[in-house]
């Protein structure tokens, strides 16, 4: 599991919505829950146990795309977050560090509930700041979970860099989405 130790902005406003399942139905709506929580899996498990990335050998300079996946947790009432299956959602993460200005911008957005679920739709715009091999922020806008209207949705948000040349970057929150509890994880990679 993650563990953020810093605190900055990260912007979150939901605008686009995804089909919530696990796909199937006759009609395309983008990869399944299981295929976005497989890929999350992927990158999870290659960088498990890779060290952060050493100071010395972090970029100072130009920009990099991760791209991966985030997983919701809501009620964060799963305690074993060992894969993205065991989430309640999973969506598609877009990031990009400009190593020059320390900051992080992108996007957390088609999102699918696990089957049983129920349908799960958002974008997250996100902005962050890079201190050293470290990233950390606040998330805030609007989600629709099952079980409530659209509401504000608000976490505490922090990660950090992995691998030689800092290509992996992750992230973990906690916060609100309404009066429900929740836990987010980002894993991306270049």
């Amino acid at each position: 599991m993650i563990r953020a130790t810093s605190i900055l902005a990260i912007t979150v406003i939901t605008g686009l919505s995804a089909c919530g399942g696990g796909g199937g139905g006759g009609r395309n709506d983008g990869p399944s829950f299981a295929d976005i929580a497989r890929s999350g899996d992927k990158i999870l498990y290659r960088y498990e146990g890779t060290p952060a990335t050493a100071l010395a050998n972090m970029p100072t300079s130009g920009k990099a795309g991760y791209r991966g996946v985030v997983g919701v947790d809501v009620d964060n009432d799963n305690k074993n977050r060992a894969s993205f299956r065991d989430m309640d959602a999973v969506g598609e993460a877009k990031l990009t560090a400009d190593f020059g200005s320390s900051s992080v911008t992108g996007k957390l957005d088609n999102f699918k509930g696990r089957n049983g679920y129920g349908k799960v739709s958002g974008t997250m715009n996100v902005s962050g700041r890079i201190v050293g091999n470290r990233i950390s922020g606040l998330t805030s806008g609007v989600m629709k979970v099952p079980g409530q209207e659209t509401a504000a949705i608000g976490t505490t948000f922090g990660g950090g860099f992995k691998g030689t040349g800092a290509e992996s970057l992750y992230g973990s929150g906690t916060g609100k989405v309404g009066k429900k509890s929740v836990y987010i994880q980002v894993q991306t990679t270049q």
